[in-house]
C-alpha cells in the first residue's frame, strides 16, 4: 500500500480509497477514481503483487486454502493466526 500510495500522488487528478479489503486472499482496491487509465494499472498492479506476497510476513507466497483462502509462505502455511 505504501508503493501505491507513493504512485498514486503522481496523479493530477485527486481521488480518494472507498475500500481497500481481502477477498478470496486477493486484495480488492476500490477508489472514487473515475478517470483515465493511469491508476487502473497500478491497482492491478498492487492486486497482482498481493496475489503472490505471504499475508504474514511479506515474503513470496502461494493462494492456500485451509478452509480460508490465504496467500502464506511455507514458513507460515500451517499458521492459524489470521491479521
Amino acid at each position: 500500500m505504501r508503493r501505491f500510495e507513493t504512485n498514486s500522488k503522481k496523479f493530477k487528478s485527486s481521488f480518494t480509497f472507498i475500500q481497500v479489503k481481502e477477498k478470496f486472499g486477493g486484495l480488492r482496491v476500490y477508489t472514487n477514481y473515475d478517470g483515465d487509465d493511469k491508476v487502473n494499472p497500478v491497482i492491478c498492479l498492487a492486486e497482482k503483487k498481493a496475489l503472490e506476497t505471504c499475508d504474514m510476513c511479506g515474503e513470496k507466497g502461494l493462494l492456500r486454502n485451509s478452509g480460508w483462502l490465504k496467500i502464506r509462505c511455507d514458513n507460515h502455511v500451517d499458521t492459524k493466526h489470521y491479521l
